[in-house]
């Protein structure tokens, strides 16, 4: 009997070890699409307005051109490299009105990934309508100027047609659903999704 079950627990063992250094990724690769190719860059990157000490790096996670979400009320992403008590200030705006969204942050008690919730801040958009999130980290409130801020753009536009996975979101150009989607399932695809934008973390 121990001469057929030794193969056995060899092949069980190869298996295991293979898997271990050789990970499936389940579903579809996620390549994303911009929903118009060779558009205007409308993201502003993680950098100051003046001179500043403050060495954290700030970024909203998106596209550099305008890109698309599904939802009226979705969920937006950024990302602060360092924890700490400065303020961060979140703005979100459609043309010259009013800042439809206005959320101040006082200390970042985590780095890394962040998320803010338009449905939890009653906010909604309109189809068809840009909007612009800014994100600044103010370093200095009597001297703006220092500033590290990012922005990017976003447009709410109904799908033609359902989606089955996050590969069909980025193929049709919908970024903040796909993001969405591999944040909050920690896909192992996210770090690539947002390689193809010029975003590593």
């Amino acid at each position: 009997m121990k001469i057929f079950a030794c193969p056995t627990l060899l092949t069980c063992l190869l298996a295991f070890v293979l898997i271990q250094a050789f990970p499936v990724v389940a579903g579809n690769a996620v390549v994303f699409k911009p929903p118009q190719m060779g558009a205007p860059a409308t993201r502003v990157g993680s950098g100051s307005r003046g001179s500043s000490d403050h060495d954290a790096r700030l970024q909203v996670l998106a596209p550099e051109q305008t890109a698309l979400t599904s939802q009226a009320s979705p969920t937006l992403y950024w990302f602060i490299s360092k924890a700490g008590p400065a303020k961060v200030e979140i703005t979100l705006t459609q043309g010259e009105a009013e800042p439809l969204l206005e959320k101040t942050i006082n200390g970042i008690e985590k780095s890394g990934i962040q998320a803010i919730s338009l449905q939890d801040s009653a906010v909604k958009l309109q189809a068809g309508q840009e909007y612009t999130l800014t994100v600044a980290l103010v370093n200095n409130p009597e001297q703006r100027s220092g500033d590290v801020v990012s922005s990017a753009t976003l447009k709410y536009q109904v799908p033609t047609k359902p989606w089955a996975d996050a590969a069909e979101m980025a193929e049709a150009g919908y970024w903040y659903d796909t993001l969405d989607e591999l944040v909050t399932s920690k896909s192992p695809q996210l770090a690539s999704l947002l390689k193809q934008v010029g975003i590593s973390l």
